[in-house]
Parts: C-alpha cells; sequence; structure tokens
C-alpha cells in the first residue's frame, strides 16, 4: 500500500517583502508547520481560485507501507520527504498570511487550492509569475487559475439549485443562471436538469434528500424519525452551540427495549458538519440514519418502508426488488448508533445562508479573540478537543483559519462532543468516527504526531473495507476512490481533533476519520443532486467497515487494542 504524503498548509510571521519572505525561506529546514491565517475581511466578489504548484517532490515519491509499518530505509526517505514540506509549508504560509489566501484544499505534496481575495490577485499573480520563471530548484511556484471570479459561481449554483428544488421551468431564469455559472468558470452541462431521486420522497415539513437544509430542519426531522420509532430511536441535547446557543443533538438508534442493560452491545458514535463549509457531512450522516431505520423497518415488519411508507429501498439506500431481501443486513442487532449529525450549526447556517461566508469553517464565537483584531471570530472546532491540544498543525493566530481557541476544549461545541463520546458505556469495544469533506480518505489516528497507533492492522484492515465496498457502490458509472492511512502520514499533521481525542483520552480502539469524497465543482461544492449518490457510497463503507469489526472480533465482541493508554485530561500540552 501506498501512503501519500500530503502537505499541511502553514503560516510564519516574518516582517519583510514577500519576495524576500521567500527567498530567506528556501533555506529553512526546521520550521514547524502552523495553519494559515486567513481574517475572511475582503468581499467574495472578484475572488479567485487558484492551485499553487511546487516541483515535484522527488524525496516524498513511493513511501511504502508494508503491513502498516514503515521500514527503516522508508521511515529515513519519509523524514527527508518530511524535511521538504517543512520548507514547502513555510514557503507558502508566507503567501497565505501577506496575501490573506484561504486554503481550500491540500491536494498532494506538489500543490494547493487556495482562495484569492479580489483586491490581492494582481499583485500574487506578479510574484508568482516572477518564482516560476525563475525555477528555484525543488521549491520554484507556479499556478493554474482555476475559478476567475467566484462570487457568480457560488450565486449561479446556488440559484441553479433553487431553480431544481422549486421545479421551477422558466426558460429565461435558467438561461441567466448558466451564464452565471459560465462566468465562473463552470460548465453549466456539468449540472444535470433535474434532481436526481434514488427512492426518497419529499419529506414532511421540507426534509428530503435533494437539497441541504438548515440545521433547523434537519432537528425536527430527528424529532419525527423518534415519534414513527419509539421502540428504536432516542434523542437528547447533549450541548448548545457557542454564539446562538442552538441544541446539539444526539440522535440514539438501537434495540432499546430489547437490551434493556445498554453495556452488552457495541457501540458506535459519529459526528457530521464540524466544519462548517463541507455541507455534505451532515447530510451523509442523516442518510445513514434514515437508511438504518429503513433497513430496521423492511426486516421487522415484512416491507421497506420510507416516510411516505410507499417506497423499497436496499440497504445502500436504492429501491430493491423482494428477491434481494436475503442480501440486507441489519447493524442495529449489533450496534446502538449515537449520531450527531450537526456539531456546528452557527458556523454551518451561516455558510448556508451567506454567500459570502460560503467557505467558512470556524464556528461563529465573537468572544473567541479579544474586540477589534482584523474582524476575526470563531474556532476551529476540530482543533479545540481535550487531547494534546495546541501540539501541530494547530494555530494560536485567531486569524487562522485552524484557530485552536483560548485553551483546550474551550468552545460548547467541542465540550457537547466530549461529553457525548465520554458517555458511552463500554468505550473498549466501541467506534467513533468524525466524517469531514472533502479528501476522500479513511484516517486512523494520529493527527498531532507521525506515528501509527499501536492497533494500526485492525484500523488499516476497516478502513480498507470501507474504501473497498465505498468505491463497488459508486453509482452511474462513477467510482469513488478511497486512501487509507495514518492522519499525520496521509492528510496533514494536526492536533486537537476529535479522532485522536476518542483514541487517545476516551480510549476508543477502533477511531476514524473519514473524509467524503468531492463531486461537481469540487471545492466543497457538492452539488445537491450528488446527496445521494455519496450517502450510497458513505453507507455502504458503514456497513462493510461495521461487518468486519464483528467478524474480526468473533461475532460477540473483544475488547480492542486501543494503543497508546492516555489519561482523559484537557492539559496534557504539548508533548508527545
Amino acid at each position: 500500500m501506498l501512503l501519500a504524503l500530503i502537505i499541511c498548509i502553514s503560516s510564519a510571521v516574518i516582517s519583510t517583502t514577500a519576495q524576500e519572505k521567500i527567498d530567506n525561506s528556501t533555506n529553512a529546514n526546521n520550521v514547524i508547520p502552523q495553519p494559515p491565517i486567513n481574517c475572511h475581511s475582503h468581499s467574495m466578489k472578484n475572488a479567485k481560485v487558484v492551485k499553487i504548484w511546487f516541483s515535484k517532490a522527488t524525496a516524498c515519491e513511493n513511501i511504502p507501507v508494508e503491513n502498516g509499518n514503515l521500514g527503516n530505509d522508508e521511515f529515513n526517505k519519509s523524514e527527508d520527504c518530511w524535511n521538504l514540506l517543512q520548507q514547502r509549508q513555510a514557503l507558502l504560509s508566507l503567501l497565505v498570511q501577506d496575501f490573506q489566501l484561504d486554503v481550500l484544499k491540500a491536494v498532494d505534496v506538489d500543490s494547493a487550492v487556495v482562495l484569492v481575495p479580489g483586491d490581492k490577485w494582481g499583485n500574487l499573480k506578479d510574484l508568482l509569475d516572477k518564482q516560476r520563471d525563475s525555477k528555484n530548484n525543488e521549491t520554484w511556484l507556479s499556478y493554474t487559475l482555476i475559478t476567475p471570479d467566484l462570487y457568480p459561481m457560488l450565486q449561479g449554483i446556488r440559484q441553479h439549485q433553487s431553480l431544481l428544488s422549486g421545479h421551477e421551468k422558466r426558460p429565461k431564469r435558467q438561461a441567466h443562471v448558466r451564464n452565471m455559472l459560465r462566468a465562473g468558470g463552470i460548465d453549466p452541462d456539468d449540472f444535470p436538469e433535474e434532481g436526481t431521486l434514488n427512492g426518497f420522497e419529499d419529506g414532511e415539513g421540507g426534509f428530503n434528500f435533494d437539497d441541504y437544509h438548515e440545521s433547523k430542519f434537519m432537528n425536527d426531522q430527528m424529532k419525527r424519525w423518534v415519534q414513527e420509532n419509539k421502540d428504536i430511536a432516542r434523542l437528547d441535547v447533549v450541548g448548545e452551540s457557542q454564539d446562538v446557543k442552538d441544541p446539539i443533538y444526539r440522535l440514539r438508534l438501537g434495540l432499546h427495549k430489547r437490551r434493556n442493560n445498554l453495556r452488552n452491545t457495541r457501540h458506535v458514535f459519529l459526528e457530521g458538519g464540524n466544519h462548517a463549509r463541507e455541507w455534505i457531512t451532515p447530510a451523509a450522516v442523516m442518510f445513514l440514519a434514515q437508511n438504518l431505520i429503513d433497513t430496521h423497518r423492511r426486516l421487522h415488519h415484512g416491507k421497506w418502508l420510507n416516510r411516505n411508507g410507499n417506497k423499497n429501498f436496499t440497504e445502500s439506500g436504492h429501491l430493491q426488488d423482494e428477491e434481494h431481501d436475503e442480501d440486507v443486513w441489519n447493524p442495529l442487532e449489533h450496534f446502538t448508533f449515537h449520531l450527531a449529525p450537526m456539531t456546528n450549526p452557527d458556523g454551518y447556517d451561516a455558510s448556508l445562508r451567506d454567500p459570502e461566508l460560503r467557505f467558512w469553517r470556524k464556528n461563529r464565537n465573537p468572544n473567541a479573540v479579544p474586540e477589534n483584531v482584523d474582524k476575526c471570530i470563531g474556532v476551529d472546532l476540530n482543533r479545540n478537543f481535550g487531547f494534546r491540544w495546541g501540539a501541530l498543525g494547530a494555530s494560536p493566530e485567531f486569524c487562522s483559519e485552524a484557530y485552536r481557541g483560548a485553551s483546550a476544549a474551550s468552545e460548547s461545541e467541542t465540550k457537547a462532543v466530549q461529553n457525548a463520546i465520554m458517555s458511552m458505556p463500554n468505550r473498549g469495544r466501541a467506534i467513533a468516527i468524525s466524517v469531514h469533506c472533502c479528501a476522500g480518505m479513511v484516517l486512523m489516528p494520529y493527527g498531532y504526531r507521525m506515528r501509527l497507533p499501536d492497533n494500526h492492522k485492525e484500523l488499516l484492515r476497516s478502513g480498507m473495507r470501507f474504501a473497498r465496498a465505498a468505491a463497488d457502490a459508486s453509482p452511474d458509472g462513477r467510482r469513488f476512490h478511497f486512501t487509507v492511512g495514518a492522519s499525520s502520514f496521509t492528510l496533514y499533521p494536526a492536533s486537537g481533533m476529535m479522532s485522536d481525542f476518542a483514541y487517545g483520552a476516551a480510549q476508543i480502539p477502533m477511531t476514524f476519520g473519514i473524509e467524503l469524497p468531492e463531486s461537481g465543482p469540487g471545492l466543497f461544492l457538492n452539488p445537491p443532486e450528488d446527496i445521494q449518490h455519496i450517502g450510497t457510497v458513505f453507507v455502504a463503507g458503514m456497513k462493510s467497515m461495521l461487518k468486519g469489526i464483528l467478524e474480526d472480533s468473533g461475532q460477540k465482541g473483544r475488547e480492542g487494542t486501543g494503543g497508546d493508554r492516555h489519561k482523559p485530561d484537557s492539559n496534557l500540552g504539548t508533548g508527545y
């Protein structure tokens, strides 16, 4: 298996000209990576999406992992690669700081996709042109302009989605929207002319899987599920958001009446919506919840039923004939699910409502920083958890996209998730998953350091099961691929993450971060028409992973190895 090392975009503070900074940084060898700074004080109008390139990273090629273990030669090579990446991170971080870029995607060791404010593009382009012409060894920069003007693209996509969801057929209006998409560099033909409905009808109260919904509608839908499925569903509030004080709900699905003692079953915790701009993640967790309910209904009531009682579904969300019934597997017979689809309602709703905030990542805590600090607000919730808080990949800078907060678990959203995880019975046999987007990965600990966990073989095996099943379930001839590996190696180093907290502090041995795939134009802009496609892929991967965990534990379950056994301590600092 090949583990790709993907750059962690970082920031540094040096007060000279941008070109001098780049020239000086080419000799840096031991730069500790920090996340990028972005104050979001610029309008999205005239903003550009740019892919910034480095030259080929020969030190990072072909670093194999045999059975989850790096050999000595490969480890030394990974150290060389890590040093090179640190140098490049220092380089790119200077651009991020000076031009107030927002890193949308760390693509691979050679490039990253960034959002450039319109008023910064001219100077950045001049600098990148100069660097490209210099071709300075392995550190020179080039670029590709992906989207010349992001704002009309966002407006066009949103209005196109409104046309679809409202079934509006006005030709002039459709032509206007298509022109807006073209102005943003997007081919309108990449979007279907009508929503793709794989069996789900519009639900009561306006909830469906054809569009993205505000957190209130998701909460209302969970309440309906509980009312309609009192034998298997429970709903409780585990906390509230920092700014608006919206409730954060946990939906529990399991055979509660049959198993009064919940300690006799295995527990699965999933969170979505941690990062506001990743709209597909709460939708995918909700899709999983609907599927679990429908699967149980089919097996216990003789036929598949949706909310309207008139559709037959497969276990992955598709219509199915009666002769395929023997293939259905009911996870609720083996697991109790704790689902928190929306753990950042303030940030998510703001991103959903305002095109200017479409790429907002953090929560909306206005008191997270001192007053009048460049209008920066909010904390990256996935850098705020109380395990190894403040280590690699988390920033102390208020305006950073990866701002870690004032202290470990300083945010009410973080506390809510931590409490939900710690309250699960029998955590030594539990599974914990944080759902993100859009890298197409199954990630195991650790994020805060470049080291594999002790039970990495079990985790890799489970991750590969997810990846294979997800790829096989990809619909319409598309095949969504998932890379499997340790978070720090495969994506980038990051501390204060939910997955590290669940593994290290809560001592849950089977812990993952799942990065859903991107679709449509990318850049977190998964079209609503793909919600059910990606939901189908996610459900198939989850069920395969859970089946495999049962098989590995001999059906009855056994204690996982759990890796390092750290005490749950919010003040563990940055030590390794």
